[in-house]
């Protein structure tokens, strides 16, 4: 069996996948955008080559040997029959969250897994740093949500990626919405060339600005004010972290 390795997937279409590296899968309620306290089953995918600054799940950056799967380990690499098992367990939920790490960086499983939840009539929800199009490619007819992330550089520390934005809203449509997360570090300057970028790319688009705990809701809005208010989109929020603040996962 080829295991796809951690970094950037190719653009080639590569035979599907049957098992895939998973940090843990688990119930909760979505904390984060504009589905905040629907409830889904969460997939989150283990191995993420972005690492992020202010990432708050360092624990799946990196693949693992074993797998949590609502308190039972599974040995890593889980088949797609296994995740599905565990997921029709949690009985009815809005959607089934495949998260990370980085989903996109497994993109031969994530299309069997997609496939499969599909199939079984479960409404899917991809989280993702929208930072890899040609993956997008090959699952995007088996996705009905898409969480994009917009990495900003001040904010994650790494280098930017606007041209991967760019092609994955383009790919996304109507499907995506967007989060971006804004520190202490973020400049105003920076969003709003983000928000700009957006309403050039894609007009219609739903885009949470997500504070870490630390700036908070007070001073993202102390700080960033000016800038949400000049009106660049028309679907602008403010959204916190509500499983944070609920301490739920």
């Amino acid at each position: 069996m080829r295991v796809f390795p951690s970094g950037r997937p190719s653009g080639l279409v590569r035979p599907i996948l049957s098992k895939g590296w998973i940090s843990e899968v688990f119930v909760s309620l979505q904390g984060e955008g504009p589905y905040i306290g629907v409830r889904q089953a969460f997939v989150r995918l283990s191995g993420c080559s972005f690492g992020c600054a202010y990432c708050d799940t360092k624990h799946a950056g990196k693949r693992v040997k074993k797998a949590d799967f609502a308190g039972k380990k599974a040995i890593n690499p889980v088949s797609v029959a296994a995740v599905i098992r565990a997921v029709k367990a949690f009985g009815p939920v809005h959607s089934v969250s495949i998260t990370g790490g980085e989903p996109l960086e497994q993109p031969e499983f994530m299309l069997g897994l997609l496939k499969e939840l599909k199939k079984a009539g479960y409404k899917t929800y991809l989280e993702t740093n929208a930072a890899h199009p040609a993956a997008l490619k090959q699952v995007l007819k088996y996705t009905n949500i898409i969480s994009a992330d917009i990495k900003l550089p001040s904010a994650t520390g790494r280098k930017a990626v606007w041209k991967e934005h760019r092609e994955f809203l383009r790919l996304s449509g109507k499907k995506a919405f967007v989060k971006i997360v804004v520190t202490g570090s973020t400049a105003e300057k920076e969003l709003i060339f983000a928000l700009r970028m957006l309403k050039k790319v894609s007009p219609g688009i739903t885009a949470c600005i997500q504070p870490d705990p630390a700036l908070g809701i007070k001073g993202a809005l102390k700080k960033f004010g000016p800038a949400l208010l000049k009106g660049i989109l028309k679907d602008l929020r403010v959204t916190p972290q509500v499983h944070k603040i609920a301490g739920i996962k």
